[in-house]
């Protein structure tokens, strides 16, 4: 399997010139519509009156000509080739890295962090499971197959977070006083957020001939994230600015954050996780790190030896993100920026999942294939459903069954049964079918 994936990686550092040189023909037709816009800038104005100059005389003899000028634009097409042009970029962008990569989601109690710790051999103090109907995941992390153990965090920026807070607050403002914000309501500098009053938020909506008067508070839908950025605001403004312990680094991006090592495997849990997976009472723990992380990258050891160069990404559950829209756009993005593989992870209950649940499964699978325009986010052979089946306590091998056959008759993606918390089986089942596939 090493040697396989080795080769695919080959492959694909081989097509890296043929896409710089379609990326090179996008440039070379946006050039050409640019100056296309400029020429035509000369001849007539926004109104469709011909500009006295070289060109007047042609036109006015040519009404026809004037005509197919004014009404042509290649806006449409300009930004086609920009979609396309992005779309190459990415693409470029993952068969430039030196591994595959793999992406993890799940509900929470599903099992999404059992599995994890099944391919890599991690322990609770790293990336803790939890039987809680709360998420555990706090910050994306980047797990990558390797002989020894280390970690780095790396820190959002406060344009980032200011960037992240402005947007969710957007969408705040959309579902819950149902108008769009003005500029001027949105904070325009980070340490505006340690001060973020919802109440300041207002707005009168008329509904059945009655007016009625809407305001924000830290109980608003959607709001979460922003009340814990501003209750925790010193935490992060100190992580994000740490000269003392972290580095500055340049990333990928060609960003500049502050990035932590950590050699001490007990010490990442506080960073990645949003608690410490305990059952409610004295020894659960909750944790605000992770709000000023913006991914980790772990190296260590897989339980499958021979799977060379893979990198699983654990991101954080999406039923969070179903409850907040600017990490569900995240997410969205991750998967069309970062994916070769994406692995939804779910676990029906004994007597089967209802029609909710997989209603809510399958719209889930839908986005995360195509955006609200129809472009591909992941190709549906590369998405997985790994159908999580419970042997003992809950035994639910009738129902996880019954989700594969449906998946199978009518849908496109991938499902595959597998024992989360079986290694063995975790490698046989689905990391070695993933890979070949």
């Amino acid at each position: 399997m090493k040697e396989k994936v080795k080769e695919i990686i080959a492959i694909r550092h081989a097509r890296i010139p043929i896409i710089n040189s379609v990326i090179k023909n996008y440039e070379n037709l946006q050039d050409v519509l640019s100056q296309y816009e400029v020429l035509k800038s000369k001849m007539v104005d926004d109104n469709g009156n011909v500009i006295a100059g070289p060109y007047e005389l042609q036109l006015k003899k040519r009404p026809d000509m004037l005509q197919r000028l004014i009404k042509t634009s290649s806006n449409e097409l300009a930004t086609k080739i920009s979609k396309q042009k992005e779309r190459l970029i990415r693409i470029k962008k993952r068969f430039e890295r030196e591994e595959i990569s793999i992406q993890v989601y799940g509900n929470a109690g599903n099992g999404k962090s059992t599995f994890i710790q099944s391919v890599a051999k991690l322990k609770d103090n790293v990336i803790p499971t939890t039987a809680l109907e709360e998420h555990c995941t706090g910050a994306s992390s980047y797990i990558r197959n390797s002989p020894n153990f280390s970690a780095s965090v790396y820190f959002y920026t406060e344009g980032e977070l200011l960037e992240f807070f402005n947007k969710g607050l957007r969408e705040v403002i959309l579902k819950n006083l149902k108008r769009a914000p003005n500029e001027e309501e949105l904070l325009k500098s980070f340490d505006e957020i340690e001060h973020f009053n919802p109440t300041n938020y207002k707005s009168s909506i008329k509904e059945n001939e009655k007016t009625i008067e809407r305001e924000l508070s830290d109980n608003s839908k959607n709001i979460k994230s922003l009340i814990d950025l501003r209750d925790h605001f010193a935490l992060i403004k100190s992580l994000v600015n740490d000269d003392e312990r972290g580095k500055t680094v340049i990333d990928g991006d060609g960003k500049k954050r502050k990035v932590l090592s950590l050699d001490d495997d007990s010490k990442v849990m506080e960073f990645v996780a949003q608690h410490n997976g305990m059952p409610l009472g004295p020894q659960h723990k909750k944790f605000y790190k992770y709000l000023a992380v913006h991914h980790v990258i772990i190296n260590t050891e897989f339980a499958y030896p021979d799977a060379g160069s893979i990198m699983l990404m654990d991101n954080v559950g999406f039923g969070d993100t179903a409850k907040d829209a600017a990490i569900r756009n995240k997410m969205f993005q991750d998967i069309a920026d970062n994916s070769d593989a994406v692995i939804v992870l779910t676990s029906p209950v004994a007597g089967g999942q209802n029609r909710e649940k997989k209603d809510s499964l399958f719209d889930l699978l839908d986005d995360m294939r195509e955006d609200d325009c129809g472009a591909e986010r992941v190709n549906s052979k590369a998405l997985f459903v790994i159908i999580n089946q419970r042997k003992t306590g809950n035994i639910n091998g009738q129902a996880c069954e019954s989700l594969r056959e449906e998946i199978i008759n009518k849908r496109e993606e991938t499902p595959l049964v597998v024992e989360a918390i079986n290694p063995e089986a975790v490698t046989q089942d689905a990391i070695k079918p993933i890979l070949i596939q």
